[in-house]
C-alpha cells in the first residue's frame, strides 16, 4: 500500500512556536512514495456560503472532490465545517499532490496570480484513505473514494505496514496513536506573504561543461523549495545539435524532483524543506553534441514566486534582452543565447 512520505508545511502544535508560522500564499504539498492514481488526488474543491453561492471557502459543495482537503480549525483546535476552496494538482509524476487556493491575494514578480490561505488562522489538512474490499487486506474496493496507488491499493496512512481503510484519522500532529488510515495534520498560517523568487544555485553538468555522462540525469538545484506540479518537461527544456551532422537530439526526457533535505517519514523532525533539486531524466545523450537546457519562468516555489533569473544574479535583463543565460542577457537569437548548457 502507498505512504504518505512527506508534508509540507510539516505539523505545527502551537503558534508562533519553535515551528515557523507560515505566510499565507504558500501551497499545501502531500508526497507519497509511489505513483498514485490521479483521480482520487487530484480535483476542485469547491465551497459554498450561506445562501449557496460561491466562495473561498465555506461548507463542501455536494459531489466536489474531498479526497484530499483543507479546513480551518477553531478554538482549541476543534474542527470546523470551513473548508478551503482550491485546486489540488498533481505532479512529480504522480507522487506530488499541491493545494492551490482560491483567494487571489497578490501578484509574483512575472506578472502571474497568487493566491492565499486564511491567515493568521489555524488549519488542518486531510487525506483519506480508500474503502477495503476486504478487511485486513490492501486492495479497495473500487469506490475511488480515497487514496490509493495506481495498482488500487489502498492508503497506508498511519505507516504500520498493514490497511485499515478509513475507520479513523491517524494524527500526524500526536504520531502515538496509530488507528486508522485516513491521515490528518495541523499548522498555523501568518499575516505574511512570502514574494522571494527562487534562483537556480547549481547544475549538473555545469554550464558551458564539457564530458558529461551520457547516461546520468541533468540536476537543477534551486534556492528554495518548490512547487513540483511545475517541474515538468513544459517548463524544463533539454535539446541538442550533434556537432557533424547538425542533426538534432531525438529522444525523451521527464522530470521527477526531490526536497532538500530529505525529510524522514511523519512526523518529520526535520524542518521544512530548505530546497528542491529537479533531476531531469532521458533516453540517453548522443556523444559528441552540444546541449541546450533551460528552466522557463512557469516553473514556481512553494510560495507561487516565478523563477526569476534576474532577481538577484548577474544576469540583469532589459525589454530588449528579456532573457538570461549563463548569466548574461540576451535577446532571442543572439548568440550568447543559443549556447546555455553543455
Amino acid at each position: 500500500p502507498p505512504q504518505i512520505e512527506s508534508v509540507v508545511p510539516i505539523p505545527d502544535n502551537a503558534a508562533g512556536g519553535p515551528v515557523a508560522d507560515k505566510p499565507r500564499n504558500v501551497i499545501l504539498q502531500v508526497n507519497f512514495d509511489e505513483p498514485v492514481l490521479p483521480t482520487v488526488v487530484s480535483g476542485k474543491t469547491i465551497t459554498l456560503g450561506p445562501t449557496g453561492t460561491l466562495t473561498t471557502s465555506g461548507v463542501l459543495q455536494p459531489g466536489t472532490f474531498d479526497k484530499l482537503r483543507a479546513r480551518l480549525l477553531g478554538n482549541a483546535g476543534a474542527l470546523t465545517e470551513t473548508f478551503i476552496a482550491g485546486e489540488w494538482k498533481l505532479g512529480n509524476q504522480y507522487q506530488t499532490s499541491e493545494f492551490w487556493t482560491t483567494d487571489l491575494c497578490g501578484r509574483n514578480s512575472c506578472g502571474g496570480e497568487v493566491f492565499c490561505l486564511p491567515g493568521p488562522e489555524h488549519l488542518a489538512v486531510e487525506a483519506l484513505a480508500a474503502s477495503l474490499f476486504k478487511s485486513g487486506e490492501p486492495a479497495s474496493k473500487g469506490l475511488f473514494d480515497g487514496i490509493e496507488d495506481v495498482a488500487g491499493n489502498s492508503l497506508d496512512g498511519n505507516r504500520d505496514g498493514k490497511t485499515q481503510g478509513p475507520t479513523a484519522f491517524y494524527n500526524l500532529n500526536l504520531p502515538e496513536n496509530k488507528t486508522g488510515d485516513n491521515v490528518r495534520w495541523s499548522f498555523f498560517t501568518a499575516d505574511t506573504i512570502d514574494l522571494t523568487a527562487p534562483l537556480v544555485q547549481s547544475t549538473a553538468p555545469a554550464l558551458q561543461s564539457s564530458g558529461a555522462p551520457l547516461l546520468s540525469p541533468l540536476e537543477i538545484t534551486f534556492t528554495k523549495p518548490m512547487a513540483r506540479s511545475t517541474l515538468n518537461s513544459e517548463n524544463l527544456d533539454l535539446a541538442g545539435t550533434e556537432k557533424a551532422t547538425g542533426k538534432f537530439w531525438d529522444t525523451w526526457w521527464d522530470v521527477v524532483s526531490e526536497n532538500l533535505p530529505r525529510p524522514e517519514p511523519p512526523p518529520a523532525p526535520l524542518p521544512d524543506p530548505q530546497q528542491t533539486k529537479a533531476l531531469v531524466r532521458h533516453g540517453g545523450l548522443w556523444a559528441e553534441t552540444d546541449y541546450q537546457s533551460a528552466v522557463r519562468s512557469e516553473v514556481k516555489d512553494l510560495f507561487q514566486n516565478c523563477f526569476f533569473p534576474s532577481g538577484g544574479g548577474a544576469c540583469v535583463p532589459t525589454a530588449a534582452q528579456p532573457y538570461c543565460c549563463n548569466g548574461t542577457a540576451c535577446a532571442a537569437g543572439e548568440v550568447n543565447c543559443k549556447v546555455c548548457g553543455f
